[in-house]
């Protein structure tokens, strides 16, 4: 290896940069140069021992000039070979290390839709690889594709090509833009676009185009479900897996409102002028000040447990997707009932704990009265509260963190069960249910993003080890990761398909247990059974 690979994003725990001039894939895109890298985890039973990284490949026109705030515009095919070494620019331009657990690099540029394409085949038509397509989280305001996190290793060494894509943030991605062809949506629009991408590109990268599974993270599962029911990427791709996140859209006029509020902090009219005379910066300060308009949390504790318990939790996001244009026609719960993707086999589901810090936030330093005289002051009865207690035993003696459990249970769990039921009787193909329940030894919960590690089983990260703990359990990863690609290969998972009342499969339950079967949704399920009786 050479000195100048020790220090580059490809060269990580899981897969060391070869020597010499990487591989090149002449693609319908265009000719593309990226880096070689041998898979340290790989075995002799392993399917491949190399991987191809490439990263920053554009598959749209930079968002700028003419384009700013408009529908992404298909790349026109390049002639001289392009430098896929080092990653391309990130719409996150304000680095969020220290504030999130998910390493997240900020790659200054403007060109920032553009995706990485880890394979073990490329060149290699023939190959027919299934493909993961992965979405990044970080509620539709943060995130990048390039985080080690979501590095291909290990999924090319099990036959799997990954591509993880870059799209666009906050207003630039989801703000209502009078005057523009994509007056919202236009982050839902470049993951279109991406897909589109893909099918066209992937097979000169060793992928079939016919065999993709869209996955992805908080936001990033929020984009699947919705891209799941959007007319624009049906037959886009054939299996989705949503990970700790629920549909999340609001309806045109609200958008529209949030608009108007933003245009006037910033001081410019609210149409598609007034936003080109402002620098990106200029419209992060408005909609920070916006931001305060939209807590996170309200405060009132009564308050935030009632909605919590029944499913009617305000919007967590600024900005995010959008309902009542031909990306979404609908809300995406409505779309499913009515049999929008119903014939996408999907899995989901959550970790144990997700935003527990909520509650933590919600008692304050002074403390206050217990989670169960919150939910009795929020309406909940005796056998709610004793549910409530039941699922989240382990949590016994640790109010805030009960707390923050009820609360963030609420904004993913209920939610995701209430799309599940209604995809549930509109016929819909199999779905499979998940609870990733293994607690951090540096924390104590099974909180938001802890599985990620697991998923792409990149355990020896050092960003991962550091968030999880000393002793890592690689089973429980060598398991997980397992699961993810028996279902991106397109098998069926080993546990039943869930059915409303149904049961799934849960990781890391006990110290003793790697996977075991329980029902992850059943506290949910209850929840919107006693409102609905």
């Amino acid at each position: 290896m050479t000195s100048q690979h020790t220090d580059h994003v490809a060269n990580t725990p899981l897969a060391r940069p070869a020597q010499g001039l990487g591989p090149v894939v002449e693609a319908p895109c265009g000719p593309v140069r990226g880096v070689w890298r041998e898979v340290t985890t790989a075995e002799p039973k392993s399917r491949f021992s190399r991987s191809a990284a490439f990263y920053g490949v554009p598959y749209a026109e930079a968002p700028t000039g003419i384009h700013r705030f408009m529908a992404p515009v298909p790349r026109f095919p390049w002639s001289e070979e392009l430098d896929a070494t080092q990653p391309g620019a990130s719409p996150q331009q304000n680095s969020m290390c220290g504030t999130t657990a998910v390493p997240e690099a900020v790659v200054p540029g403007e060109d920032v839709l553009n995706l990485n394409v880890f394979t073990p085949a490329p060149g290699q038509e023939d190959s027919d690889l299934p493909v993961l397509v992965w979405i990044h989280g970080g509620g539709f305001e943060t995130g990048t594709p390039s985080s080690p996190w979501y590095d291909g290793a290990a999924f090319n060494r099990d036959g799997v090509v990954t591509v993880s894509v870059s799209y666009r943030l906050a207003f630039n991605g989801f703000g209502y833009v009078e005057g523009s062809n994509a007056p919202v949506n236009r982050g839902l629009l470049d993951q279109i676009m991406a897909l589109r991408w893909v099918r066209d590109n992937i097979s000169s990268f060793g992928g079939d185009p016919d065999r993709v599974t869209l996955a992805g993270y908080g936001a990033g599962a929020a984009s699947v479900m919705s891209l799941l029911t959007s007319p624009l990427a049906q037959g886009l791709f054939s299996r989705a897996v949503c990970q700790s996140g629920a549909p999340t859209t609001m309806p045109l006029e609200l958008a529209r409102e949030r608009a108007d509020r933003t245009a006037d902090l910033a001081g410019t009219s609210a149409d598609l002028a007034g936003w080109r005379e402002l620098s990106d910066e200029e419209i992060d300060s408005a909609t920070a000040e916006l931001a305060e308009d939209v807590p996170l949390l309200g405060a009132d504790p009564v308050a935030v447990v009632r909605e919590a318990i029944t499913g009617t939790t305000p919007l967590p996001t600024t900005f995010g997707p959008v309902h009542g244009d031909e990306v979404l026609p609908v809300e995406v719960e409505q779309a499913l009932a009515s049999g929008a993707g119903a014939q996408v086999p999907l899995l989901t589901g959550a970790t144990s704990h997700e935003a527990v810090f909520l509650g933590f936030l919600l008692s304050g330093p002074g403390g206050g009265p217990s989670t169960a005289e919150l939910l009795r002051e929020a309406g909940a009865d005796e056998q709610t509260v004793s549910r409530v207690e039941e699922r989240f035993a382990e949590l016994a003696g640790d109010d805030p963190a009960l707390l923050g459990a009820v609360v963030s249970h609420g904004r993913c769990q209920l939610p995701l069960a209430r799309s599940l039921r209604a995809r549930s009787g509109a016929g819909s193909s199999a779905t499979w249910v998940y609870d990733f329940a293994w607690r951090s030894q540096r924390t104590g919960f099974a909180s938001h993003w802890l599985d990620l590690p697991f998923v792409f089983d990149c355990l020896a990260e050092p960003g991962a080890a550091a968030a999880i703990g000393d002793h890592c359990p690689q089973d429980l990863a060598t398991a997980m990761h397992a699961d993810w690609v028996s279902f991106i290969s397109g098998q069926d998972p080993s546990w039943a398909p869930w059915q409303p009342g149904g049961t799934g499969r849960v990781y890391g339950a006990t110290a003793d247990t790697v996977v075991e079967e329980g029902a992850p949704l059943a506290l949910a399920e209850a929840l919107l059974d006693t409102r609905q009786g």
